[in-house]
Protein backbone atom coordinates (compact mmCIF):
# COMPACT_ATOMS: atom_id res chain seq x y z
CA UNK A 1 0.00 0.00 0.00
CA UNK A 2 1.06 3.26 -0.85
CA UNK A 3 1.44 6.33 1.70
CA UNK A 4 2.93 9.47 1.28
CA UNK A 5 5.32 10.35 4.11
CA UNK A 6 6.46 13.60 3.05
CA UNK A 7 4.76 17.21 4.15
CA UNK A 8 5.91 19.05 1.00
CA UNK A 9 6.08 16.71 -1.82
CA UNK A 10 2.57 15.56 -3.78
CA UNK A 11 1.76 11.64 -4.43
CA UNK A 12 2.35 12.12 -8.06
CA UNK A 13 5.94 13.98 -7.64
CA UNK A 14 6.69 11.19 -5.00
CA UNK A 15 5.57 8.68 -7.73
CA UNK A 16 7.69 10.32 -10.12
CA UNK A 17 10.34 10.64 -7.99
CA UNK A 18 10.65 7.27 -7.02
CA UNK A 19 10.34 5.72 -10.18
CA UNK A 20 13.25 8.06 -11.43
CA UNK A 21 15.35 7.08 -8.37
CA UNK A 22 15.02 3.12 -8.90
CA UNK A 23 16.83 3.86 -12.25
CA UNK A 24 19.78 4.85 -9.95
CA UNK A 25 19.48 2.23 -7.88
CA UNK A 26 21.32 -0.76 -9.37
CA UNK A 27 24.41 1.54 -10.02
CA UNK A 28 24.65 2.58 -6.91
CA UNK A 29 23.98 -0.84 -5.48
CA UNK A 30 26.69 -2.40 -8.04
CA UNK A 31 29.25 0.37 -7.10
CA UNK A 32 29.12 0.54 -3.00
CA UNK A 33 28.74 -3.60 -3.05
CA UNK A 34 32.58 -3.60 -5.00
CA UNK A 35 32.90 -1.41 -1.28
CA UNK A 36 31.52 -3.50 1.30
CA UNK A 37 28.55 -1.44 1.48
CA UNK A 38 25.21 -3.30 1.12
CA UNK A 39 21.55 -2.25 0.68
CA UNK A 40 19.57 -1.57 3.94
CA UNK A 41 16.28 -1.67 2.52
CA UNK A 42 15.26 -2.00 -1.24
CA UNK A 43 13.84 1.46 -2.42
CA UNK A 44 10.32 -0.02 -3.46
CA UNK A 45 10.01 -1.39 0.15
CA UNK A 46 10.86 1.79 1.88
CA UNK A 47 8.06 4.36 2.10
CA UNK A 48 10.80 7.23 1.82
CA UNK A 49 12.79 8.68 -1.15
CA UNK A 50 16.40 7.05 0.14
CA UNK A 51 19.18 4.62 -0.88
CA UNK A 52 20.41 3.83 2.18
CA UNK A 53 23.52 1.42 2.40
CA UNK A 54 25.26 0.24 5.78
CA UNK A 55 28.37 -1.49 6.15
CA UNK A 56 30.84 -3.28 8.96
CA UNK A 57 34.74 -3.59 8.54
CA UNK A 58 36.54 -4.33 11.73
CA UNK A 59 36.34 -2.27 14.63
CA UNK A 60 34.12 0.68 12.07
CA UNK A 61 30.21 0.98 10.44
CA UNK A 62 28.31 3.05 8.98
CA UNK A 63 26.19 4.07 6.51
CA UNK A 64 25.99 6.73 3.35
CA UNK A 65 23.35 7.17 1.08
CA UNK A 66 21.01 9.65 -0.82
CA UNK A 67 17.82 10.70 0.70
CA UNK A 68 15.32 13.12 -0.54
CA UNK A 69 15.07 16.43 1.24
CA UNK A 70 11.60 17.06 2.58
CA UNK A 71 11.62 21.18 2.47
CA UNK A 72 8.81 23.31 0.95
CA UNK A 73 9.68 23.63 -3.25
CA UNK A 74 13.01 21.46 -2.67
CA UNK A 75 12.68 19.01 -4.60
CA UNK A 76 16.44 18.25 -3.61
CA UNK A 77 18.12 15.27 -2.59
CA UNK A 78 21.55 14.76 -0.20
CA UNK A 79 24.55 12.66 -0.20
CA UNK A 80 25.66 11.94 2.98
CA UNK A 81 27.94 9.78 5.05
CA UNK A 82 27.76 8.71 8.58
CA UNK A 83 30.96 6.71 10.39
CA UNK A 84 31.10 5.12 13.69
CA UNK A 85 33.02 3.21 16.09
CA UNK A 86 32.09 2.17 19.86
CA UNK A 87 34.44 2.38 23.03
CA UNK A 88 33.11 -0.47 25.18
CA UNK A 89 35.65 0.98 27.79
CA UNK A 90 34.10 4.57 27.84
CA UNK A 91 30.80 3.92 26.98
CA UNK A 92 30.50 5.72 24.02
CA UNK A 93 29.69 5.88 20.48
CA UNK A 94 31.68 7.82 18.05
CA UNK A 95 30.77 9.03 14.90
CA UNK A 96 31.13 11.41 12.27
CA UNK A 97 27.99 12.70 10.27
CA UNK A 98 28.04 15.01 7.25
CA UNK A 99 25.84 15.62 4.56
CA UNK A 100 28.29 16.04 1.95
CA UNK A 101 25.98 17.73 -1.01
CA UNK A 102 22.25 18.74 -0.38
CA UNK A 103 21.09 20.49 -3.36
CA UNK A 104 21.23 17.36 -5.76
CA UNK A 105 17.84 17.43 -8.66
CA UNK A 106 16.92 13.68 -9.53
CA UNK A 107 18.56 14.66 -12.87
CA UNK A 108 22.06 15.96 -11.32
CA UNK A 109 21.49 11.66 -9.85
CA UNK A 110 20.64 10.00 -13.02
CA UNK A 111 23.27 12.05 -14.83
CA UNK A 112 26.57 11.92 -12.19
CA UNK A 113 25.73 8.77 -9.64
CA UNK A 114 29.58 7.48 -10.49
CA UNK A 115 30.68 10.54 -8.98
CA UNK A 116 28.60 10.88 -6.26
CA UNK A 117 29.15 7.46 -5.56
CA UNK A 118 32.66 8.09 -5.82
CA UNK A 119 32.65 11.31 -3.47
CA UNK A 120 30.58 9.22 -0.94
CA UNK A 121 33.06 6.38 -1.20
CA UNK A 122 36.10 8.48 -0.77
CA UNK A 123 34.72 10.69 2.39
CA UNK A 124 33.58 7.73 4.60
CA UNK A 125 37.10 5.75 3.54
CA UNK A 126 39.08 9.12 4.54
CA UNK A 127 37.86 9.78 7.86
CA UNK A 128 40.10 8.15 10.32
CA UNK A 129 39.17 7.71 14.09
CA UNK A 130 40.37 10.33 15.32
CA UNK A 131 37.92 12.00 13.19
CA UNK A 132 35.11 10.58 14.97
CA UNK A 133 34.98 12.96 17.35
CA UNK A 134 31.34 13.40 18.36
CA UNK A 135 29.57 10.49 20.65
CA UNK A 136 26.61 9.47 22.72
CA UNK A 137 26.71 7.64 25.53
CA UNK A 138 25.65 3.69 25.34
CA UNK A 139 25.41 0.97 27.67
Amino acid sequence: MFYNVYKHLSDEDFKGLEAKLKEVEPTLIAILEKEGFSETSKLDENDALILDFGTEHENYYGSVGIKYNDLPDSGKFSAYVLKCYDSAEEKRRYYKKEFIQTDLTIEDILKDIDNIASRIIQTYQSWQQKDLSEYVNIS
